[in-house]
């Protein structure tokens, strides 16, 4: 499965991504986030809208979401192998986005499968977000090295 389900269904309907926020009454930010993976469970209006576009089961939309976030997550898995947070010499967070992908945010975002702002907001602001916790652990950061940026991320 390499699109998103959403994302097709999306594109048969041959909508844009503000065009469904749209007729559905949400935010583009919702769709987009939703098209990245950035849900574990996809919000219901946008579920309910899509499946009743094509009679669809919401279940089987919900279970075929979930298996590509799990796949895109597991395919990038490999770019935290060698992550190891004592090597950090100053910033955690920086050390960790250099050993993923030095060269841009936007690499190191899609790694985690996540929305680009929100890395941005965590440099920007030195905030950090329960869900780039969450994809941490689930792409394989050690639990040691997710501690030590928990504790970089609390004391910011």
């Amino acid at each position: 499965m390499s699109k998103n389900p959403f994302r097709a269904k999306r594109e048969v309907l041959m909508l844009s991504q503000q065009e469904l926020a749209d007729e559905i009454g949400i935010t583009r930010q919702v769709i987009a986030n939703l098209e990245i993976g950035l849900f574990k469970v996809p919000p219901v209006r946008v579920l309910r809208y899509l499946c009743r576009q094509d009679y669809s089961d919401p279940d089987f939309v919900t279970a075929n979401y979930a298996a590509w976030v799990t796949a895109q997550r597991w395919a990038h898995q490999h770019l935290f192998a060698k992550v190891d947070l004592r090597l950090a010499d100053g910033d955690i967070w920086v050390a960790l986005k250099n050993q993923v992908s030095p060269k841009s945010n936007n690499g190191f975002a899609r790694a985690l499968v996540y929305q680009p702002s929100l890395l941005s907001d965590f440099e920007k602001y030195g905030r950090g977000s329960s869900g780039i916790m969450r994809a941490l652990l689930e792409v394989g950061l050690s639990e040691d090295n997710r501690g030590q940026l928990a504790n970089y991320i609390a004391e910011r």
